[in-house]
């Protein structure tokens, strides 16, 4: 018996080779027109709804970094109090770890 292909509504025949690529509308049928037109809409739709979903991302990206700027400005700021308060404890800076300096306190 022969492979059972699945179920799709041609508008007329292709070779088949070509049948899993894709259906073929010919253009002198009443309705290839509309069906055109159909498709247009629906690309151009999803394409408005991409653009819309790029413009509302980039707007929350912008919104995000503006709200974590001050938060990374203190966060140096404590980071060069907190060397500034181990230093002046005793403490250096050994591969990344701070580590008593030897002879002193």
């Amino acid at each position: 018996m022969g492979e059972k292909r699945t179920r799709r509504i041609l508008l007329h025949p292709q070779p088949e080779e070509e049948w899993l690529r894709t259906p073929r509308v010919r253009r002198d049928r009443p309705f290839a027109e509309i069906i055109a037109a159909s498709d247009r809409t629906r690309r151009e739709l999803r394409k408005a709804e991409r653009e819309e979903e790029k413009d509302r991302q980039r707007r929350d990206r912008e919104h995000l970094e503006a709200l974590a700027a001050p938060v990374e400005e203190l966060s140096e700021a404590a980071e060069i109090l907190a060397h500034a308060h181990l230093v002046d404890a005793g403490f250096h800076r050994r591969k990344g770890e701070y580590r008593r300096a030897r002879g002193e306190r």
